[in-house]
């Protein structure tokens, strides 16, 4: 067993963690949609049809999402975990809202589940911070 896989499983988890595949089920819809947003993002730039906000909020999403992973695995940091989650969450509302304002609704429709995901995973990573 690596360290990553020991460090994982020695984790106290609260009882609403949910079981590994659940993660995988998650991210294999969550990580297509996003794909299709940015495509669609990228279309609206060429029509100079989205603002700048938005982009700013979704590669600050991105950048934050990305960096989760080697934060709590590699470094084991819940507590830095926690506070890139929060950035990730935060950016996500943010992205969001921009969408929604903008009338951008296919954009907003598109990163709902995702949306759902990170909110509950911000709360399990607030959980599994104060636990251990």
């Amino acid at each position: 067993m690596n360290n990553f896989s020991s460090y994982y499983n020695n984790l106290i988890k609260p009882d609403f963690f949910p079981p590994d595949y659940v993660f995988g089920f998650a991210w294999g819809i969550i990580y297509p949609l996003i794909a299709i947003v940015a495509v669609y993002m990228s279309y609206l730039i060429y029509k100079d049809r989205l603002p700048v906000s938005i982009i700013y909020a979704f590669v600050l999403n991105m950048i934050s999402n990305v960096l989760f992973t080697p934060i709590q695995f590699t470094l084991q940091n819940n507590t830095l975990a926690l506070i890139d989650i929060f950035v990730v969450l935060i950016s996500l509302i943010a992205f969001e809202v921009i969408s929604f304002k903008y009338k951008l609704y296919p954009l907003f429709i598109l990163m709902i589940p995702y949306t759902i995901w990170i909110i509950y995973a911000t709360f399990l990573q607030l959980t599994i911070t104060w636990l251990n």
